[in-house]
């Protein structure tokens, strides 16, 4: 999938930081368009060059590594969307931290799509280790406890 503004492509260079911005925010358009097969080519496409390229950080590619799953799994590629949640949490946990409340929702979400799959052991140990930081940066009385919580004791 080409970018919307192949001009600037073409002028700039397709690793270029404006020309990734364009392929990111078109991208996120066909997103919002339901052009789920279009999208997925943009942000393949947009993946790669991220990965080349270390001018923009790691930021985006995990963002890009974020949606690409959440594409794969609205179209029930969910071991698919596993694999690239577990490349997003290893570089979460290598540029924030094994406790930034980010790293600590995909270890949810990781969880979550594992029981989709009926892979349970995977996805308790993800809600356990996700729990145990939850309790311990956040709080135990932060608001989403009771959600997460092996108890069913109501957040206060």
């Amino acid at each position: 999938m080409r970018i919307a503004s192949t001009g600037l492509a073409e002028q700039l260079g397709p690793d270029s930081i404006s020309a990734i911005y364009a392929t990111y925010n078109f991208a996120n358009a066909l997103t919002d368009a339901g052009r789920l097969d279009e999208a997925l080519a943009t942000y393949l496409d947009l993946e790669q060059r991220l990965e080349r390229t270390d001018s923009i950080g790691p930021k985006m590619l995990i963002d890009v590594e974020l949606v690409l799953a959440d594409i794969l799994a609205w179209q029930g590629r969910v071991d698919e969307a596993i694999d690239k949640n577990e490349l997003a949490l290893a570089k979460r946990r290598a540029f924030y931290g094994d406790d930034d409340p980010n790293t600590i929702n995909t270890l949810f979400v990781l969880g979550s799509r594992c029981m989709a799959v009926e892979r349970i052991e995977e996805a308790t140990s993800y809600f356990e280790e996700a729990v145990e930081r939850a309790d311990r940066v956040l709080g135990p009385k932060r608001p989403t406890r009771s959600r997460w919580s092996r108890t069913s004791e109501p957040a206060v």
